[in-house]
């Protein structure tokens, strides 16, 4: 994955060049490591070798690890048969079937298959199909007639022909040519096709591979090697052989392939001195280099031409970035990249197309290096040696043989100096003379011997135009052209001394750019300028001139140019800010290659042409190698890109620092020194590296060949060698990874895919990404294209496939359509010959549906028809009941008490069921609305449930009550409660037999302060409800059957009410029931808790506040039927209170202090005129409002009504609504004079007038709190006392003429004194809050804020500001 599979520039490692010095010269060889995020766990690498399907595999000491260029794959022992014997790996070979034969440290070997990716023993093989001479292997080789030959240390040599499956044997015997002994160390084939076999005893024989016998034999020095060594050996392109023992300190032994002479190479003798004995792995890098690997010796580079060693370790190489000095395994694979297994650092690997850019810049360490990095531009001499103006730092002339560096600096004081220290732009003419651009210190020249200077100066216009020179130009006739920063363009002649300068828009030419970024002369002569207004053509000789723009539609995107470049084939290439062109000359237009054709940037800044007629061009996002096809019309490019991972001095680079040496070599500056390079040195030829799949997962998981999922084996092979992938319509969610073995520029890898049979367009993967994820695939045939993309950042020709198989779901197999179509063929038979059998049921069906509709318009008129009954049958039960309760109360007659008992609880249960038939309509209707009430909801069930206690008792069921709390103030719907309760008592008595039980249980769960549940069961040991029934019972009009004890199944519509009912208050209804065990009834409803305040009094006026939300009505009247009748209309909105004369409800008036009164003038005992004047006339009462009800017409009766005090004035018989409007207009009235008398208690007693009982009440209550402010112990009970009340009445009084509470009464006034304080006083917060009778200031503060809205502290602040305005 790019980014991830390289750790970059591992180690730069220095080759002593012989008489090649310099920092720029140095001939670099450039390794790399692999990630250690790769997953190779263990960094000790024994062996290493690419198997056929081109995967890199590495032996390690605890491990074997696949590399495929994305990911490191591990095999371990796992107990398993099918894993590796032993994780200690030795030795790794490509057997046959391009099998991997894997030795570890016993010996023993492991045969790796990679179409299941599964070990098998060695062993099992190596008699049974290979016929081997022995079970014991040393090592195997393949020769050029793809025969392998198998090494056994006592049996000789196998020699297994895989196309005829026959194995030949090679021993010891007497005959001529046979081997020297049977004691095989190793064997390698050489260039003419012999076969070297070198003997643990240091004898080599020379065998002929078609004849199988020994042409020749040699041995190696007897005194130095030991009786029996484990040799390897390695013959090179050139037919030496190179012989070493990994185990042992010999050095290496160089057979001389045409002359077979033997030399012993170690560190103090031979032809190569090595710096380290111990040689543990040999390759041939290239033809004439030999590398060996050496036990902390690094690695030593044999030149075979020179005779000369060098030596690659970690104290030679640059930033101490060797892999590793111990070097156990090296191996070049088919694409020549060298691996080099280390001890300790793991695998590193070198190519010739690695070695990129040459960085040059300054070092610290080294006095030879450049002196200053920030490099504006280059200049090569007739000697190949470069000077080099910098940013600043003057002018350096390095020479390149020597590794020196010459610098000139500008003196002021010396004229014949540099002309300036921040140099712009060099030339060197054909004269040799050096020509200095420089910024505001004109231009200079120098001969090799003294600086000239031309020096701006405004007064001389044969001069040069301006002090800074940007570009330098010199054209074919020797004239050298000078571009200007601000001024224009000048022309030198070429006798040097004459400036002609041409400001833009001057004549002849009329150039457009007074800022001048680049110059270049066509094969015509005509010479080109480019600056920031677009791009002119001018011809000196004819005056001819031409502009440029992007205004003049002739390709040009934008008119910011950098520079101007014309290739030997005479195309003119332009950089800018926005692009690429070339010039078009048969249409005279510019063609444009930008971001989308593959530049990394459109802001470009130099280019140069390389010998392929290809560009280098340098941006400011590193730098762009062009590949121009220059037979298409118009030209193709193929952009490669470069940046700082390749080895770059920075991402953006300086203008006019670009240069091409007359040795090819192409050097780009900027900020941080220069590249120096050469084209030959990069792999452009077009590389197409092959993909494999390698990784499949199913939802997110990983399966491995041959795990079994849904009792099948998904992947019997590795992905990359299955045919089909088939997957089940369930296994919907999969990914499947894949990689492009490109181990060279892994950075570079990029994909783009395309499933067939899905879509047909290219999707195109991030970089960092090689796996792509599919899901909710339909069941059908799809094929995975997977298009890798090639080092010049195109896409590869080869395209690398997967078939993939969703099978469908059985109800889509052909089966499953067979079926279908059998019923469809059964369906249509029976459609023939039932036809008449449908239509007769079709007319049975709409009869059904007319039927229906009869039955629902029954439904509606029944509904009707007994809510209309309810009504008319309210009135009566009330006539019925209300002298029942007379006659109860009056008699004391135990017989008769008793029958007008049972009058009186059957017309409440007949006005209870009428009740409901209303509750009906409401719910049709959408009626039903949440009446919440203060109370004690415990208390409330409780008594409920005592109404039932004389229906159990006559009925033989026993009827209990249990709790968890014993009392709870709370808020809720009395009405509907009582109904529920009511309605599933009901069921439960009617359904339970003689001796049952019934038990209601109340259970209150408090979720917080001010939150609870209740949950009240009724569970009974009835007859029990079928599970069938159950989630019918709460249908209206729904009852159940069955039961045929019971005579009277119900109406159905108790159950529904009560599921309405409890949705009405944001509960639910829930039913436990098993027929013959009777059931249960859960009710849950939340309930908002009533909790007490923190002050003293505060569970008192709680106490006082039980009577609910609900407005409380007097009713005053001798008539029964019409005092009941008044109850009756008034209780669903308003509590109401009963009297049967004056007298009684004087006493109720002045216990209950209600809201309203209505009284009958007439009654006896007391009046109505006394009555109300009574009520008028005490301070405890007198804010009540009164409504007078006579049948006297006469003027004088209304007087005298009127004279007593009362409010409103009614004759009989009088609309009952205009009752109910007059009610709430003075309740209206009350709640307004509530608000003004809270206002006179905020201001000063004596600022307000007494009118009234109720004003002198509230200027004496004021007076006391006033009087007694400063007292913290200032309480109810005393203000109750100094005011002649009890604590009940000054509650019930004040909350009725001013709306608030005794202890917010005090609050108020404190609160108030406190404002004034504040306004008027300099006492801070905490003594104006101790002075109105608070003990803690945070709790004053807390009040003031929650009357005034903001904080004491802002309240003084605010009112001091207002004072002051």
């Amino acid at each position: 994955m790019k980014g991830n599979v390289v750790s970059g520039i591992a180690c730069v490692l220095m080759l002593w060049a012989g008489s090649v010095f310099g920092q720029a010269e140095v001939e670099k060889l450039v390794f790399r490591n692999l990630d250690e995020s790769l997953g190779l766990s263990n960094s000790n690498i024994l062996s290493m070798i690419r198997d056929a399907d081109g995967m890199m595999w590495y032996g390690t000491a605890y491990g074997l690890y696949r590399y495929d260029g994305t990911r490191t794959k591990v095999f371990l022992n796992t107990k398993d048969s099918t894993s590796i014997s032993h994780n200690n790996i030795s030795k790794i070979f490509v057997g046959p079937k391009d099998k991997l034969w894997v030795k570890n440290v016993n010996g023993i070997y492991d045969i790796y298959n990679p179409e299941n990716e599964q070990f098998s023993r060695g062993v099992t093989v190596f008699s049974s199909t290979y016929h081997l001479a022995s079970d014991s292997v040393g090592m195997l080789m393949k020769d050029r007639q793809s025969r392998f030959w198998f090494t056994h240390p006592a049996k000789g040599l196998s020699i297994y022909d895989e196309e005829t499956g026959k194995t030949s044997y090679v021993q010891k015997t007497n005959e001529k040519g046979s081997l020297s002994s049977n004691q095989i160390a190793a064997i390698a084939e050489a260039p003419d096709g012999m076969i070297w076999v070198v003997h643990s005893s240091g004898i080599i024989d020379l065998l002929d591979p078609n004849r199988l016998i020994v042409t020749k034999t040699l041995k190696l020095p007897k005194g130095k090697i030991p009786a029996v060594a484990t040799y390897e050996i390695m013959v090179d392109s050139d037919g030496d052989a190179w012989i070493f023992d990994p185990e042992r300190d010999l050095g290496v032994f160089r057979v001389d392939g045409f002359s077979n002479t033997i030399e012993a190479n170690q560190e103090d003798q031979g032809t190569f001195w090595l710096n380290n004995n111990m040689v543990k792995a040999i390759v041939e890098s290239k033809k004439g280099q030999i590398w060996l690997g050496t036990d902390h010796g690094g690695i030593n580079v044999l030149d075979k031409a020179t005779g000369t060693v060098k030596y690659l370790t970690g104290e030679n190489s640059q930033d101490n970035s060797m892999p590793h000095n111990v070097i156990y395994s090296l191996y070049k694979d088919n694409e020549d990249i060298i691996w080099v297994g280390t001890h300790k650092k793991g695998v590193a690997y070198y190519h010739q197309g690695l070695l990129r850019f040459s960085h040059v810049r300054k070092n610290f360490a080294d006095l030879n290096s450049l002196p200053f990095n920030d490099v504006n531009a280059f200049a090569e001499d007739s000697l190949g040696n470069l000077y080099i103006g910098t940013n600043g730092g003057g002018l350096f002339y390095h020479n390149r043989k020597t590794n020196t560096y010459k610098q000139f600096k500008h003196d002021p004081d010396n004229a014949s100096s540099l002309t300036g220290d921040v140099i712009v732009d060099l030339i060197i003419d054909r004269e040799g003379v050096l020509w200095v651009g420089t910024y505001l210190n004109g231009l200079g020249s120098f001969d090799g011997k003294e600086f000239k200077n031309y020096q701006y100066l405004p007064e001389n216009t044969s001069g040069i135009p301006g002090p800074s020179i940007w570009k330098l130009f010199e054209d074919s006739t020797g004239k050298i052209w000078i571009g200007t920063l601000r001024s224009g363009i000048s022309m030198l002649e070429k006798d040097r001394k004459t400036f002609h300068n041409y400001p833009a828009g001057s004549a002849p030419f009329f150039t457009n750019n007074q800022y001048i970024t680049g110059f270049a002369e066509d094969k015509d002569g005509n010479i080109w300028v480019s600056g920031g207004s677009g791009l002119n053509m001018l011809n000196y000789e004819t005056g001819q001139n031409a502009f440029y723009s992007e205004t003049q539609g002739n390709g040009f995107i934008d008119s910011n140019i950098s520079d101007l470049f014309v290739d030997r084939e005479g195309v003119l290439w332009v950089t800018s800010m926005s692009g690429l062109y070339y010039f078009n000359k048969p249409d005279s237009s510019f063609v444009h290659f930008g971001e989308e054709e593959g530049l990394p940037t459109d802001y470009l800044v130099d280019l140069l042409e390389d010998n392929d007629s290809n560009l280098w061009i340098s941006t400011q996002m590193g730098l762009s190698y062009a590949e121009v096809n220059r037979n298409e019309n118009p030209y193709s490019i193929t952009f490669q890109n470069f940046d700082q991972k390749d080895g770059l001095q920075a991402a953006l680079f300086n203008k006019n620092a670009a240069l091409k040496t007359r040795n090819n070599e192409f050097i780009f500056g900027g900020p941080n020194g220069y590249n120096i390079f050469k084209s030959e040195n990069f792999a452009f030829e077009r590389n197409n590296p092959a993909v494999v799949f390698t990784d499949f997962q199913l939802f997110n998981e990983e399966v491995k060949v041959g795990d079994m999922l849904s009792n099948r084996v998904l992947l019997p092979k590795s992905l990359e060698n299955m045919d089909k992938l088939v997957l089940r319509h369930d296994e919907n969610i999969f990914s499947i990874g894949f990689s492009a073995l490109n181990f060279l520029y892994p950075e570079k890898n990029k994909y783009r895919y395309k499933l067939i049979g899905f879509n047909d367009d290219w999707i195109y993967l991030n970089d960092d990404l090689a796996k792509v994820t599919f899901t909710n695939l339909d069941p059908g045939n799809y094929t995975l294209i997977v298009q890798p993309g090639t080092v010049l950042d195109g896409w590869s020709s080869y395209e690398y496939s997967l078939d993939i198989k969703i099978l469908a779901p059985f109800w889509k197999t052909p089966i499953a359509y067979f079926l279908y179509l059998m019923a469809i063929l059964a369906f249509i038979f029976y459609f023939r010959n039932s036809f008449l059998t449908r239509q007769r049921e079709k007319f049975e069906r709409e009869q059904a549906m007319l039927e229906a509709k009869r039955v629902q318009e029954l439904d509606r008129l029944k509904t009707k028809f007994f809510t209309n009954l309810s009504h008319e049958f309210r009135t009566p039960l009330s006539l019925i009941l209300t002298p029942t309760e007379h006659l109860i109360s009056g008699t004391e007659n135990t017989g008769l008490l008793s029958q007008y008992k049972i009058i009186q609880r059957n017309a409440r249960r007949l006005l209870k069921l009428i009740n409901q038939l209303l509750d009906v309509k409401n719910v049709e209707k959408g009626g039903l609305t949440f009446h919440p009430s203060e109370g004690d909801v415990v208390q409330f069930i409780k008594d409920c449930v005592a109404d039932f206690h004389e229906l159990s008792e006559n009925k033989h069921i026993h009827l209990s009550f249990e709790t968890n709390t014993h009392g709870q103030q709370a808020i809720f719907d009395q009405d509907k409660l009582e109904k529920i309760i009511f309605n599933l008592l009901s069921n439960a008595f009617k359904f339970t037999q003689e001796d049952g039980a019934i038990t209601v249980a109340l259970e209150l769960q408090q979720e917080n302060e001010e939150k609870g549940i209740l949950i009240l069961s009724v569970s009974d040991t009835g007859v029990g409800i079928s599970v069938e029934d159950q989630h019918k019972i709460f249908e209206r009009f729904y009852t159940t059957e069955g039961h045929g004890q019971q005579l009277n199944q119900g109406s159905g519509i108790g159950l529904s009410l009560v599921q309405d009912f409890a949705r009405t208050m944001k509960g639910e209804i829930t039913v436990e029931s098993e027929p013959g065990m009777g059931s249960v009834f859960t009710l849950s409803i939340p309930l908002a808790l009533i909790i007490p305040e923190n002050w003293e009094e505060d569970d008192e006026e709680a106490a006082l506040e039980g009577g609910g939300l609900k407005e409380v009505i007097l009713i005053a009247e001798d008539h029964v039927e019409f005092r009941n009748y008044l109850k009756d209309c008034l209780t669903d909105t308003y509590q109401v209170f009963t009297a049967n004369n004056g007298a009684q409800g004087w006493d109720l008036a002045q216990q209950h202090i209600p809201d309203l009164i209505i009284s009958d003038l007439m009654m006896p005992q007391m009046d109505g005129k006394e009555f109300c004047q009574k009520v008028k006339g005490d301070i405890k009462t007198s804010h009540i409002p009164v409504i007078l009800l006579t049948a006297k017409k006469s003027e004088e009766a209304m007087l005298q009504s009127l004279d007593s005090g009362c409010n409103l004035y009614l004759t009989k018989p009088f609309n009952l609504e205009i009752l109910q409007l007059s009610i709430k207009n003075l309740l209206r009235e009350r709640n307004v004079i509530q608000e003004q008398n809270r206002n006179k208690i905020q201001i000063n007693a004596s600022e307000v007038k007494v009118t009234s009982l109720d004003d002198q009440l509230i200027q004496k209550a004021v007076a006391v709190v006033e009087k007694h402010m400063e007292d913290p112990q200032l309480s109810v009970e005393f203000l109750s006392k100094e005011l002649g009340m009890s604590r009940v009445h000054l509650y019930k009084k004040l909350q009725s003429i001013t709306g608030k509470s005794p202890i917010e009464f005090i609050r108020l006034i404190r609160l108030k004194r406190a404002s004034q304080l504040l306004e008027k006083s300099q006492l801070n917060v905490s003594e104006i809050a101790y002075m109105v009778g608070y003990n803690n200031a945070k709790y004053f503060a807390k009040h003031f804020k929650a009357e005034f809205a903001m904080l004491p502290s802002e309240y003084a602040a605010k009112r001091q500001e207002i004072a002051t305005e």
